[in-house]
């Protein structure tokens, strides 16, 4: 046994307390609990495993699961309140992860034939066709990674894309504009196998990776997205020896402040060993101390207060160490903590049954304090995939969560202001239907594009509506007039306006609703990249690519006639 092993094991020996017996199945905490875990693939015929999960905007929670015997990939989708829908394939693969942009688009990864495959899906349309990410073959294991914990969606949408291959890790990252740029070695050509990455982003630009080595050494690396070419760092070690399938999550430490914390999770795991050193662990403290753990992941989230840790999953095996044990029963089961395991904030058990064996358990949260985990538990033989969620404290049972509620300034915890008459912008969209759409409930134009969050929900194009609160794109008003101005209508002077721009290049990047200096030279306002395919509507649009070409002048007419002229 290694030194550094024995020392371990010594003093995770000093930390051993021993704790009365716990019930199996489901367990709560005065301060968090997981509603009854649901089946959600027990109407498909085969095996589901490896699940992934993630948020949108709209609070919908979006799941994605390998079915290994038709090599398919499925995706389902919950909305809030709502049930599962019926899951669906959506390409074919392995090791799918998924994410959902600011936006609101659904982004999937996965591996087939050893090529890294992405698709989308805009909000109300259908799936794209798969587009390759990787080059060559031999791709394994990607994640994908946004900024979707930022407090209110902005009108960004860039993804990042991890992957091994060849004993490498790669990076990619496609543009909001919906341009993938090159692929780069994040690991820098080190001589060792590394495998298993996993990557996140806050809503400052910065991106996280983090993976492991053949020297069971965890590494990560990170980059400030500004939308170019920038590069990664070189990689760093976060923890040595013996650490395996790390995780990455990036969440702000404090609930309006707006510094940000990165996260990277890791498991120590001996293979084919009993020995009590199996733990989960993060870089914010042990996640688990029972010996027993492994496939730990995190989630990041708006926390209540500093110094509070990762929301984590993991894996636990029955008979560890009884501190802070949850495997209660005969079989595996899957265990959750909100910060590091110590004395007062001890694991709780999601999973369903304390003897079916339950594995690869995934997380997700929101800035609400909601919390949603996934996994694979096996029912009569066959691989199905379990679903728990813990809802955020609402103190004033408004349907609006304390921690949605406290850095918004026009609403109050205390205060019941979840009524259908609640209305605190005046957008004429109510408080509550604000929080289910993502939209803020104290600005009435949530994306700053002209057109109020209440029209662009309706019904009528020509009115604002049929578009999409969150992307600041789908409303092509520009500045005309004495003075320049935006008169939120789309009339023959906009399309005059983007013609006089034709050919112009400049900075996408540039704020679209800076009063420009003439009318002659490039300005965002006139820039769209092309429609969000495939989508039903054709001012679905991405943000600025950079420069005002014919697509953007077909942008503009498309949208001739409609007025957004009932924001307060």
């Amino acid at each position: 046994m290694h030194k550094s092993k024995a020392l371990y094991l010594s003093l995770t020996a000093l930390l051993i307390a021993v704790t009365g017996t716990m019930v199996g199945g489901p367990t709560a905490r005065a301060d968090v609990s997981f509603q009854t875990p649901i089946g959600v693939t027990g109407g498909i015929s085969e095996d589901a495993i490896r699940p992934d999960l993630a948020v949108g905007p709209d609070h919908s929670v979006h799941l994605i699961f390998e079915a290994p015997t038709t090599n398919r990939v499925a995706h389902a989708v919950k909305t809030p309140g709502g049930s599962w829908s019926t899951p669906m394939p959506i390409t074919n693969g392995d090791r799918p992860a998924i994410v959902v942009s600011p936006n609101g688009v659904v982004h999937v990864v996965a591996v087939l034939d050893g090529v890294v495959r992405h698709l989308q899906k805009p909000p109300g349309g259908t799936w794209s066709a798969e587009e390759d990410v990787s080059t060559g073959t031999g791709a394994l294991t990607p994640d994908v990674g946004t900024a979707t914990n930022r407090a209110i969606p902005g009108p960004k949408g860039e993804i990042h894309v991890v992957w091994s291959q060849a004993g490498e890790i790669h990076g990619r990252t496609r543009t909001a504009a919906g341009a993938w740029q090159s692929a780069v070695n994040i690991s820098d050509d080190m001589p060792i196998v590394s495998g298993d990455p996993a990557v996140g982003a806050d809503s400052t630009g910065k991106v996280y990776a983090a993976w492991a080595g053949s020297d069971e050494i965890v590494r990560r690396a990170e980059k400030e997205y500004k939308g170019g070419a920038e590069s990664w760092s070189s990689p760093t070690v976060v923890h040595e020896p013996y650490a395996f399938d790390p995780d990455v999550a990036v969440g702000p430490n404090t609930a309006t402040g707006p510094n940000t914390t990165d996260y990277v999770g890791w498991c120590i795991v001996v293979i084919g060993s009993e020995d009590p050193a199996d733990n989960c662990q993060s870089t914010d403290g042990p996640i688990s101390k029972t010996g027993k753990a492994k496939h730990g992941r995190l989630a990041g989230a708006i926390l209540s207060s500093p110094g509070d840790g990762p929301h984590a999953v993991w894996e636990e095996r029955p008979g560890g160490l009884s501190f802070g044990t949850c495997a209660t029963g005969t079989s595996t089961e899957i265990c959750y903590n909100d910060g590091p395991t110590d004395a007062t904030k001890r694991p709780l058990t999601v999973s369903a049954s304390p003897d079916a064996p339950s594995e690869y358990p995934a997380i997700a949260s929101y800035n609400d304090g909601w919390v949603y985990v996934v996994w694979q538990e096996q029912v009569g033989g066959q691989w199905e995939i379990y679903f728990a969620e813990s809802p955020g404290a609402d103190a004033d049972s408004d349907g609006m969560p304390d921690l949605y509620e406290e850095p918004r300034s026009c609403l109050d915890p205390s205060v019941h202001e979840g009524g259908p008459s609640d209305d605190e912008d005046g957008d004429e969209l109510a408080n509550i239907d604000e929080y289910k759409a993502g939209t803020d409930p104290c600005a009435s134009d949530t994306d700053d594009d002209g057109c109020g969050d209440g029209e662009e929900l309706g019904p009528n194009e020509v009115t604002g509506g049929r578009r999409n609160p969150l992307n600041h794109w789908d409303f092509a008003d520009q500045f005309t007039g004495v003075p320049l101005a935006k008169d939120r209508g789309i009339v023959s002077n906009d399309i005059s306006a983007v013609i006089a721009r034709f050919g112009t290049l400049g900075d996408p990047n540039s704020d679209p609703n800076e009063t420009p200096l003439d009318l002659n030279s490039y300005h965002a306002s006139a820039d769209r990249g092309g429609v969000i395919l495939p989508s039903a509507n054709a001012w679905d649009l991405y943000p600025a690519d950079g420069g005002i070409v014919a697509n953007d002048i077909s942008a503009v007419i498309g949208q001739f006639g409609h007025i957004c002229d009932g924001m307060p």
